[in-house]
């Protein structure tokens, strides 16, 4: 759900060029929930979870006037996330020039990973974009 804050957060943000990222967390909950709910396996949930946030946020930016209605959502989970970074810093603690590479390097064997690289990578580039 996007709340109205969150539509004129969205509008100010592009009116001053600052990059948002629209997150969906807690994914490992919700799919954990779906396969309950709806007795499916675990890759079903998932491909479930993504194409019913991809559309819910679609329709929420459409209703909202929001230019963009196709802009990306990163689905992730807390904790997913954390263990990337937390193995990613151990890793490669003093490389700030860190690539894709890098990052799927880090991931082996990390599961539940949904759209936690992509996010992970797309925060960096930004930010690498706007320094220079």
């Amino acid at each position: 759900r996007i709340s109205e804050t969150d539509m004129q957060i969205l509008d100010k943000c592009e009116k001053f060029k600052i990059p948002t990222f629209l997150v969906r967390t807690n994914s490992e909950t919700h799919i954990r929930n779906l396969k309950r709910s709806h007795k499916i396996t675990e890759k079903e949930a998932i491909k479930k979870l993504i194409k019913d946030t991809c559309e819910s946020v679609k329709k929420n930016l459409e209703a909202g006037d929001y230019n963009d209605p196709e802009k990306k959502v990163y689905i992730v989970d807390r904790h997913v996330l954390g263990e990337i970074v937390s193995r990613f810093t151990k890793m490669h603690y003093s490389n700030i020039d860190i690539t894709e590479d890098d990052l799927r390097e880090t991931v082996d064997n990390v599961e539940g990973i949904i759209d936690e690289c992509n996010l992970l990578m797309d925060l960096l580039n930004t930010a690498r974009e706007r320094r220079h």
